[in-house]
């Protein structure tokens, strides 16, 4: 409202009779700005991780029902994806979950939309992806049932 071109208010202010907390018509351009900015940098950020660096591997205590719900869906419209095997991570002190992923295409949009749509549902913890092609993928779901895999068609004649 505050921000509309026909707009006459000039802010509001919260506890107005108390300590009150001004809000300007440019602090709120502000806001909406950095906003913006924040969203357009939140992308997957790739990391690389050394090669001698010690990591654990294991289920998560607490599994992340709402996190695989999600992503499963997403994955049913995205053909791309053909598995998806979920881990948590352990390094350096840091958890985070690891999902790594059987995938056709282009790696960075691929990932881009996993993060996007996992965000919400990370409770704290960081979001690595790792095709599974690579070395350290295939030999993090060695021993691992996908939590996701496409069902394919069979033609019979």
């Amino acid at each position: 409202m505050i921000l509309s071109e026909d707009a006459t208010v000039e802010g509001f202010v919260i506890n107005p009779y108390g300590e009150n907390i001004p809000f300007s018509r440019s602090l709120i351009e502000s806001l909406r700005e950095q906003k913006a900015q924040h969203a357009e940098n939140a992308s997957v950020t790739p990391f690389i991780v050394e090669k001698d660096t010690p990591v654990q591997l294991g289920v998560p205590r607490e599994y992340p029902e709402a996190l695989v719900r999600t992503l499963t869906a997403h994955f049913k419209k995205q053909k791309a994806v053909q598995a998806a095997y979920l881990q948590l991570m352990v390094r350096e002190g840091e958890e985070s979950y690891l999902i790594v992923v059987d995938f056709t295409g282009d790696q960075r949009s691929v990932f881009d939309a996993i993060a996007s749509v996992a965000r919400p549902h990370l409770n704290g913890k960081y979001l690595d992806l790792i095709p599974l092609d690579s070395d350290f993928g295939q030999s993090a779901v060695r021993h691992v049932a996908p939590f996701y895999k496409r069902k394919r068609g069979f033609l019979f004649g």
